[in-house]
């Protein structure tokens, strides 16, 4: 069928209905602190810091700092203090199939500094510190035991 078909009645969009999104909204990147939900995000108080850079329609991109979530969500409504998000994507980013369940260690985010770290549970300091995910300082760990027990075998 030929688009310019006029018996068909073929709707066309005007050329004044498509711009570059930067001039109809901003996209908005935050990151999260630890201990901060997706359900802290849907209570309208939480934005009031930032409220006043916020319009409708702006989408924010929220990253949890430990990696454990991303959340993507669309402004509905805004006030001086307040706004209102829709959030339509959720992802859980942690890999259930690691296991970071240890008798002596235990693998946790206790800073941006630190990242994800390996702690010793009987003097809780830290053993290994600056992994980017709980996944590789849970594999670092499972190593770190691993060779503890094959040089304890050995002596």
């Amino acid at each position: 069928m030929d688009p310019l078909d006029k018996k068909n009645k073929v709707k066309r969009l005007p050329v004044a209905n498509m711009r570059l999104q930067e001039t109809d909204y901003t996209c908005w990147h935050v990151t999260l602190p630890l201990g901060v939900t997706v359900d802290d995000l849907v209570v309208p108080t939480f934005w009031a810091h930032v409220a006043r850079h916020l319009k409708p329609l702006s989408e924010i991109r929220a990253d949890a700092i430990d990696g454990s979530f991303i959340t993507r969500m669309y402004v509905t409504q805004v006030g001086d203090t307040w706004a209102k998000v829709h959030v339509w994507l959720n992802t859980d980013m942690r890999d259930a199939s690691v296991s970071d369940d240890d008798p002596n260690f235990y693998v946790e985010f206790p800073n941006a500094t630190d990242r994800w770290c390996v702690r010793r549970k009987t003097d809780k300091s830290i053993v290994k510190s600056g992994f980017t995910t709980r996944e590789d300082a849970a594999t670092w760990m499972q190593g770190h035991v691993a060779a503890n027990a094959t040089e304890e075998a050995a002596a």
